[in-house]
């Protein structure tokens, strides 16, 4: 459906986009997700052929529509486009901000593609008013309406989401991807937020340092990340040491806070110390260590941290906890059935099935 090979893209400030591939088929939803906007513009302005390539080659349905001396316009690629700005008249009515731009010969079928297109995104009741009147939802909403009315094979949405407030923003993104996955249609998104990423996509890839970095599905990528950094930009995570002891047939792993297995892995050798990836759901509190009994918290030693900071979230509350052994922090979050205090000495443990290894 959509395939990029070996692309590359010269930014406004001579930096380059380097070997860019990847493949979207029919009715997969991907993002692009990282921190640098202007790669992800750039990626979306060169599929969406508002700029051209340096090198490599895109194809859209079996067509070459970029490649070196080879540019198809915009309007020919059989796509829709979204971009942040919305770009959306508002001198003009819903309905017309949608009918811009579209073709046709028969005004009743025209009538008739907006007016499905309307429905099926609960717009009707708006298709008179002017955008000025909309919330920031129902803004997205006609801006995407307008994409679909030319039914593309493939939709790009650059960073769309970041317009709506955190309370509509997962209704909005599950209500689109519903409508393409129903349409067959792939789609594209560009965003800088995870959150929106994981809830839109069957396949993301991270673009770091101007390189797509990995291409995996998000919970794949959410807990098997190539690198430190990719970790760290899917969300809140922790690291703690480990030595690796290898067995006939498996490894341990040796922490402050618990063995844990996995397999054997060509990278690995006995005595090596590495760094284990730990999200905030990874460490279990057991209970609360009391000077009550008997013997003085600040000798306990394994499996023992102090919280440092509690910060109350709603559904849970996130910890940051001082290791007793190391005095690395780790975060952590517990049920509210949990309410521990800041400076209280806490006993842990892991519940990790498939840990993320790092050498170091």
């Amino acid at each position: 459906m959509l395939r990029l090979d070996n692309v590359t893209l010269q930014l406004s400030d001579n930096t380059f986009i380097d070997d860019l591939s990847f493949n979207v088929n029919s009715g997969v939803m991907v993002s692009l997700l990282g921190e640098d906007i202007a790669s992800k513009q750039a990626i979306i302005e060169a599929i969406s052929g508002f700029s051209s390539i340096n090198s490599g080659q895109i194809i859209i349905e079996g067509q070459v529509v970029a490649a070196q001396g080879n540019q198809v316009k915009p309007h020919q690629r059989g796509m829709g486009v979204v971009f942040s700005d919305l770009a959306l008249f508002p001198h003009l009515t819903v309905e017309q901000n949608i009918a811009f731009g579209l073709s046709t010969n028969n005004a009743k079928d025209k009538t008739r593609k907006i007016a499905d297109i309307l429905t099926e995104l609960m717009l009707d009741a708006h298709k008179l008013s002017h955008i000025n009147a909309l919330s920031a939802e129902q803004k997205v909403l006609v801006a995407f309406a307008r994409a679909l009315a030319t039914e593309p094979s493939v939709v790009l949405l650059e960073d769309i989401f970041s317009r709506v407030n955190a309370n509509e923003r997962l209704k909005l993104i599950q209500k689109i991807r519903n409508v393409l996955k129903s349409g067959n249609i792939a789609a594209v998104l560009a965003t800088q937020d995870p959150q929106d990423a994981f809830a839109f996509s069957d396949v993301m890839g991270v673009i770091q340092h101007r390189r797509l970095l990995q291409w995996d599905e998000p919970a794949t990528l959410y807990e098997q990340p190539k690198t430190q950094a990719i970790a760290a930009l899917l969300g809140i995570c922790s690291f703690i040491k480990a030595k690796v002891q290898i067995n006939e047939d498996h490894c341990e792993l040796l922490t402050e806070l618990g063995v844990l297995t996995t397999h054997l892995q060509p990278n690995l050798f006995n005595g090596q110390i590495v760094e284990i990836l730990i999200r905030p759901f990874d460490i279990n509190i057991k209970r609360l260590i009391s000077s009550d009994e008997g013997r003085d918290p600040q000798e306990l030693t394994a499996k023992i941290g102090k919280i440092i900071n509690r910060i109350y979230n709603g559904s849970v509350i996130q910890y940051e906890v001082e290791l007793a052994v190391s005095r690395s922090i780790v975060t952590l979050y517990s049920h509210l059935k949990y309410n521990f205090s800041q400076g209280d000495v806490i006993e842990m443990g892991l519940c990790i099935k498939k840990p993320k290894v790092f050498p170091l």
